[in-house]
């Protein structure tokens, strides 16, 4: 399988990262959480970031082989 990565930050840090609608975990089984590097299939992917008390974020990125490509989202505060 040919792979890209994706390094993803949010201001603020801790959000919860789900890649094409799956919540993801870090080598250890530890919830994924940015900032991160995440090792992912070539290919297009979509990308949403969850914080308490922001609104969600949504992106999506096609990663081509051995690309990193970099996301990065400010939260706002949801009325």
């Amino acid at each position: 399988m040919e792979i890209g990565y994706l390094t993803v930050g949010t201001n603020p840090a801790g959000a919860k990262i789900y890649i094409d609608g799956v919540f993801i975990l870090d080598d250890n089984g530890n919830a994924g959480l940015t900032p991160a590097l995440l090792t992912v299939p070539t290919g297009y992917h979509t990308i949403r970031l969850t914080l308490d008390g922001f609104c969600d974020e949504f992106d999506g990125q096609y990663v081509e082989k051995n690309e990193n490509i970099n996301v990065f989202h400010n939260f706002y505060i949801c009325e």
